[in-house]
């Protein structure tokens, strides 16, 4: 993964547009009395499944506008309320309930905007093409997080291991068959990926084109600049203070068992799964506590032609 320096002219010009650089990732933390039991998930789900993330689409509520903007290879700007992502999963096995589909679409609140800002929920799940997840949906389409409580109902794969959404571990289910999360963020999962604004998208934030002429620089050479230089992917990372190392996981196959197990002493799920289509237009009701939209900076370049991903983990 190559890193970008501090000398890049797409550094400069990013840097000059992203005026407040802040985390807009907050580390949320497995409280142990509020891990809940595998039964207690799958009994609030519609649908439960293991599945591949296919492809990945931001778009407003009057349908997707993720296009690359013409003759470039950006994404074009987001302009009709906040941002929704739209994950597609290829369906590997369905555990509980039915998908009626080998690729279904969920759609969650929030995801950049295209023009240098993110909208995020405080229940962050985590998507990256190519990985492989279990995930326990509830309400899609109708609620801004369609998994069963929030993150914790999205169970990632790594090298055959299961973590959490943010990257940690799944070590082991106590006697009261808590699901048990230890050790510290697995490296490997501590990334958020998203696709490069277009120039034209940042433009869009306040004041931008008054600082690039305060910087000595003309909007076509800026604009030239970042559409030879900036890369397809902005990454961010969590930090984990203190750093602790991640612990071993639970294997995939032995959770997904023990799922099919639950499953089969459990009553069909009352509601039916719908799959989302970010191409139509939807109603975005809001919500109450969304965050307001926070600037992203990236800290490396993602080219998924180069980073492969294998057994739900990217590997250089």
């Amino acid at each position: 993964m190559k890193k970008i320096t501090r000398n890049s002219n797409y550094r400069l010009i990013v840097a000059v547009l992203f005026v407040s650089v802040i985390s807009p990732f907050p580390l949320f933390a497995h409280v142990p009395g509020e891990n809940p039991t595998l039964k207690s998930l799958m009994i609030k789900a519609d649908v439960v499944f293991y599945g591949q993330i296919s492809k990945i689409d931001y778009a407003d509520p009057s349908g997707l506008k993720t296009s690359k903007s013409k003759g470039t290879r950006r994404w074009a700007p987001i302009l009709d309320g906040p941002p929704h992502t739209f994950v597609t999963y290829r369906v590997i096995k369905e555990i509980y309930g039915s998908t009626g589909k080998k690729y279904v679409t969920l759609r969650f609140y929030g995801g950049p905007d295209g023009k240098g800002a993110l909208y995020d929920s405080s229940a962050s799940a985590t998507f990256i093409k190519g990985e492989r997840q279990v995930v326990m949906i509830k309400g899609n389409g109708r609620l801004r997080m369609p998994l069963v409580l929030g993150e914790l109902g999205q169970f990632r794969e790594y090298r055959g291991g299961v973590y959490s959404s943010i990257g940690v571990a799944l070590t082991r289910f106590n006697k009261k068959g808590w699901v048990i999360f230890e050790g510290g963020i697995h490296p490997k999962l501590s990334l958020k990926i998203f696709p490069t604004p277009s120039f034209e998208g940042l433009l869009m934030r306040s004041k931008a084109t008054e600082i690039i002429s305060q910087k000595g620089m003309s909007i076509p050479v800026a604009k030239v600049k970042y559409e030879k230089e900036a890369p397809p992917y902005i990454v961010t990372k969590r930090v984990q203070q203190p750093r602790t190392a991640p612990a071993k996981p639970v294997s995939m196959n032995i959770f997904v068992s023990k799922l099919q197990a639950i499953a089969r002493k459990l009553p069909t799920p009352r509601a039916r799964f719908v799959s989302q289509d970010p191409r139509q237009r939807f109603v975005f009701k809001g919500h109450v506590g969304i965050q307001a939209p926070q600037t992203i900076e990236g800290t490396a370049t993602y080219n998924p032609n180069r980073w492969v991903l294998k057994s739900g983990g990217p590997t250089q």
